[in-house]
């Protein structure tokens, strides 16, 4: 690897790791608006050292650009400055993407981040052990209640979000490695999910434990005399550890506990602590609007509780009401649709497609409950702008006078 490219990689992984203190109380917004400088200029050494490949945009490229440029003339045209200002932002992080996707190898720049999230995730943890052990433990505290740990003053939603996909993220980078090395990814693929247990993250308990099983269902199905064995052992293993043993009740205990199922505000009852309600709103809001409003929407980040009066608590709603029922629509159904695509592709276990697939999938799945699936502002976030940009693509892009190299990895 050329040493351009090198310090390329090394820029955008500091970018990812500054981005794990975006949301901190005194120097949050300072990070953020750092970070994102710091993408773009790492764009412009690109531009400069003449390492960017030409190649024509991607159709999710050009739906990104799309939204981009319809959010600015819609805030522009409601008189929403936040939401220019953000918009501005984006339209700068997708062209940064753009122009490195072009510049690094989509491999190496995944490598690259795997290494950042296994620092970050050691450094979420010895930042706090002690609180980490108590949200780890689910025990209630008197007069407060469930302890949900997070490092860096993230929001638990947004712990669970960015750990979640850093499960992911770490465990296929194991799959790319042999010996000591596989082992300590694969440790902290397990590390990552702890701090969403710990969190006490259910969307991304869920969208993570989603991600797994989609991609081991699709390399199951359809089910060889081999496959069907191997799983009859498994399923028949798995129920008479539950029934002639204590697990059962004790792994069940832990997931009540640790999901806060049996609070008042947090509970079966709440409504998913009051998201349906809030749904509701947004689709009455939606539903409400002049059809131009409705068709184009009021841009990104106009969806803000200063704006609208509540907060969507989806991504999906979130999209509609920000770019429209038109784009918005659009660019969820190439998402939607590139999740069983790649899917399917994985099967063939090449790498690059298990990460887009299970990345698609757990992004999908937790976006039902939060409103992170286009964003900047986090370091997962930021990185999905990459993977959707490499969807739909032949090949992955590379930089001018590098070899494609297949890289191809088993789930074992």
């Amino acid at each position: 690897m050329i040493a351009t490219e090198r310090l390329l990689v090394w820029l955008i992984s500091l970018v990812i790791c500054l981005l794990f203190f975006g949301n901190h109380a005194s120097l949050g917004r300072e990070l953020q608006l750092a970070a994102l400088g710091l993408l773009g200029a790492t764009a412009a050494l690109a531009l400069i050292q003449g390492k960017i490949r030409q190649k024509p945009l991607g159709l999710n490229e050009w739906v990104l650009v799309s939204l981009s440029l319809i959010s600015f003339l819609s805030s522009m045209l409601n008189n929403l400055p936040y939401s220019m200002q953000y918009t501005v932002l984006f339209t700068v992080s997708i062209t940064a993407m753009i122009a490195l996707s072009r510049a690094v190898r989509f491999q190496e720049l995944f490598e690259m981040v795997a290494l950042s999230f296994a620092v970050m995730v050691g450094l979420s943890i010895l930042s706090d052990p002690l609180n980490y052990m108590v949200g780890l433990s689910a025990e209630t505290i008197t007069g407060v209640g469930l302890l949900r740990y997070t490092a860096f003053d993230l929001h638990p939603n947004l712990a669970g979000f960015i750990y979640g996909g850093g499960t992911i993220i770490l465990w296929v980078r194991a799959l790319h490695l042999t010996g000591l090395k596989r082992k300590l990814y694969f440790l902290f693929a397990a590390l990552s999910f702890s701090l969403v247990l710990a969190a006490s993250s259910r969307a991304g308990m869920v969208a993570t434990i989603g991600a797994f099983a989609s991609v081991g269902l699709s390399r199951l199905f359809p089910l060889s005399r081999r496959k069907a064995r191997l799983l009859g052992l498994v399923l028949t293993a798995t129920v008479l550890a539950l029934v002639f043993t204590d697990l059962g009740a004790k792994v069940a205990g832990y997931i009540i506990k640790v999901s806060d199922l049996q609070s008042s505000t947090r509970g079966l009852t709440s409504g998913g602590s009051g998201r349906t309600d809030l749904w509701l709103q947004g689709l009455e809001l939606i539903a409400n609007r002049d059809f131009l409003l409705a068709l184009f929407g009021t841009g990104l980040r106009s969806s803000e509780v200063g704006t609208i009066g509540f907060s969507t608590e989806s991504s999906y709603i979130t999209v509609l009401i920000e770019n429209g029922l038109l784009p918005g629509t659009v660019a969820l159904v190439l998402l939607l649709f590139s999740m069983p695509y790649y899917l399917l592709r994985a099967r063939k276990g090449h790498s690059d497609d298990m990460l887009i697939a299970m990345l698609l999938t757990f992004g999908l799945l937790e976006s039902i409950f939060n409103r992170y699936l286009f964003a900047i502002g986090n370091p997962l976030s930021l990185y999905y702008l990459f993977i959707y940009g490499a969807l739909l693509r032949k090949t992955y892009p590379s930089p001018p006078g590098a070899p494609e190299r297949a890289a191809s990895a088993h789930l074992c």
